[in-house]
């Protein structure tokens, strides 16, 4: 009897944290649509459908503003990049200021290598990028740096961290803007 209590607990167990982390779709009218969420493994393009024989729904960040996939437990935001239109990028901090992270794929490259741009956001969802991975940007690096800077500059704690950091990493933007936030 107590052989067959244990698997059986585990199942329930499994399913009980399974069912708190379910998917969801957030309209740009802020409706909250429990759904279940799907990826497309050669477009990486996210569907999601309300009902298991439901009709699969596009998300576009024409109609949607975030969504949440519960089996991988990220958030993605519809972002807008200068001078371009919204896509949308995993949340990495939420605060006052928030961290983006894309990855962005070069057209017309015989074997694209993927490229992780890392953007923030101050106050809106139009975001700066701040740091690339993987490939060369043509984009200045400086000028990234100190527009970085300057969504840091009102906090001086923070502010001062950056003037001291030499390095520019991924986990030093992280660390800073969770100074930033209050979360440090």
């Amino acid at each position: 009897m107590k052989k067959l209590l244990f698997p059986t607990f585990l199942i329930l167990a499994f399913l009980a944290a399974k069912a708190q982390n379910p998917d969801k779709v957030i309209t740009l009218n802020n409706d909250t649509i429990p759904c279940s969420i799907s990826q497309s493994a050669l477009t990486a393009v996210f569907k999601y459908r309300t009902t298991a024989k439901g009709k699969t729904i596009k998300i576009t960040p024409d109609k949607i503003k975030e969504f949440y996939t519960g089996d991988k437990a990220y958030w993605y935001r519809r972002v807008f990049r200068k001078n371009d239109g919204p896509m949308f990028m995993s949340i990495i901090e939420r605060g006052k200021i928030c961290l983006y992270e894309a990855t962005v794929y070069p057209v017309g490259d015989d074997l694209p290598t993927p490229t992780k741009q890392l953007y923030a956001a101050k106050g809106s969802d139009t975001a700066i990028l701040v740091k690339t991975v993987g490939e060369i940007v043509f984009s200045n690096r400086n000028r990234r740096v100190k527009a970085f800077g300057r969504l840091l500059s009102d906090d001086q704690t923070a502010y001062n961290q950056y003037l001291a950091d030499v390095n520019f990493s991924v986990d030093e933007i992280k660390k800073l803007v969770q100074l930033y936030d209050g979360k440090n």
